[in-house]
């Protein structure tokens, strides 16, 4: 068959009211509207046809709607035409920071990282941090070609270091600190575009990161917090599952209480005091009251300054650690500390229990916080693949790699992450309420950068 060639019609009706100006538009228009050549535009019906004709329903001239339907289209055609405009630049910019996300520049970034020497062996904390399901894997696996030179430096001696590359300008790329220097954070840069909803819009809801980023300083990312913890002495003990804390007498029922010097913080603002570092130490009334019972009915560590050599903090964790063989020998009742104490009772499997203090607020602080350095912040490479580390260490595998409960550090920021942890450790199941009840204290060091 032969293809037949479609031809189209004019339609040269002369409209009535032009042949007789005394015929009124409304019956012309109706006339033009039934005998219309395009079936699309006449009268469907007799019965609509004698609406249009008696004036019941106002109708156009075929002409007329013509026109319109050729303006409509040309509307409909400029609309489709910049809508796809608008969705290939949107395409085009989401391409380009997806390209920028998923193919960063070849380059090197080095990264410090401290690790507790006392409580993990340098094998321990490569397997940790570079491990095939390490902390760093998940950007490793994501950014083949950016190169991790990692360098791991036991917390004693990580400070220090930090501070003197500091003034020498050779911090690294990336670096970790447990708690913020100013001196050193002098010289990184700000975290703008780690904390953009883009870039956190993958890690599955982190907790209280909107509370720091209103108080904490934008040159520090947080990927862990840390609460207080009371680890009670159950050896010999009965009915420890309905032992509460509430205040410090209640640990007075436990024979002696000892509390770490570093979470003193953290335990006397939950127990109701204030107790701050601004420019000095400053304390209420009502922590005033709980360092003088402190004083007077926690236990004695008997020390001899001859054997603890260093600064306030080695001296504070060599307390810990007399007060921790205090405890093994059955003489302390219960040590309060915070969630970083958890490796020091590992070794004490069968001889302890954790339980919460049990008030209104519970106080916490960030830790394991993330910085780039103005050295790695100076070429655009670097800085790129820099915040693409930052964010990733958000995201839950890495979360996950970082909680494990074979190396503690903080409490996971990430919720899937800190909602799995729970299941696993039954003996902190009483963390679940505290998302709904915690505030977090900001030293000194933790505030907002001064303009």
């Amino acid at each position: 068959m032969k293809n037949r060639k479609k031809v189209q019609i004019e339609d040269t009706l002369v409209e009535p009211s032009k042949l007789n100006p005394d015929i009124p538009q409304d019956i012309s228009n109706a006339i033009m509207k039934g005998m219309a050549i395009n079936p699309e535009f006449r009268c469907k019906t007799v019965e609509e046809f004698s609406k249009a004709i008696h004036g019941v329903e106002k109708v156009k001239n075929p002409t007329d709607d013509i026109k319109t339907k050729n303006r409509n289209r040309k509307i409909l055609i400029a609309s489709i035409a910049t809508a796809l405009v608008a969705g290939l630049v949107a395409a085009g910019v989401l391409f380009y920071f997806s390209f920028i996300e998923g193919h960063l520049r070849d380059t090197t970034l080095t990264v410090w990282v401290p690790y507790d020497s006392e409580w993990y062996s340098e094998d321990e904390a490569k397997d940790h941090f570079l491990g095939e399901n390490g902390v760093f894997q998940t950007f490793r696996t994501n950014h083949e070609n950016i190169t991790l030179d990692v360098t791991l430096i036991p917390q004693k001696e990580y400070t220090e270091k930090l501070r003197s590359a500091a003034e020498s300008g050779n911090l690294p790329s990336v670096f970790m600190m447990d708690r913020l220097d100013q001196d050193i954070l002098k010289h990184t840069i700000r975290l703008d575009k780690v904390y953009t909803e883009d870039n956190l819009s993958g890690t599955q809801d982190c907790f209280f990161l909107n509370s720091y980023l209103e108080n904490g300083d934008i040159r520090a990312l947080p990927t862990g917090f840390n609460i207080p913890v009371v680890f009670l002495n159950i050896v010999g003990s009965e009915n420890n599952d309905s032992v509460k804390f509430t205040d410090l007498d209640s640990m007075k029922n436990s024979k002696k209480y000892y509390i770490s010097g570093k979470d003193y913080s953290l335990t006397l603002n939950t127990l109701g005091g204030s107790f701050r570092y601004t420019e000095k130490l400053e304390m209420d009334d009502a922590a005033k009251d709980l360092v003088t019972k402190i004083a007077r009915d926690s236990a004695p560590i008997v020390w001899d300054k001859s054997e603890l050599e260093g600064n306030s903090n080695s001296i504070s964790v060599d307390l810990d650690n007399k007060a921790t063989e205090l405890f093994l020998k059955g003489e302390l009742g219960c040590y309060v500390g915070s969630y970083s104490d958890q490796p020091r009772f590992d070794q004490l499997n069968g001889k302890y229990i954790q339980k919460p203090l049990e008030t209104d607020t519970v106080y916490g602080e960030f830790c394991d916080f993330w910085c780039i350095s103005d050295n790695g912040g100076k070429e655009t490479i670097v800085k790129n693949a820099a915040v693409r580390f930052l964010v990733l260490l958000l995201h839950t595998d890495s979360q996950q790699a970082m909680h494990n409960t074979d190396y503690r550090e903080g409490i996971p920021i990430n919720k899937n992450t800190f909602e799995n942890y729970l299941e696993l450790e039954n003996s902190y199941s009483f963390m679940e309420q505290y998302p709904d009840k915690i505030s977090f204290i900001y030293k000194e060091d933790q505030v907002k950068e001064k303009e």
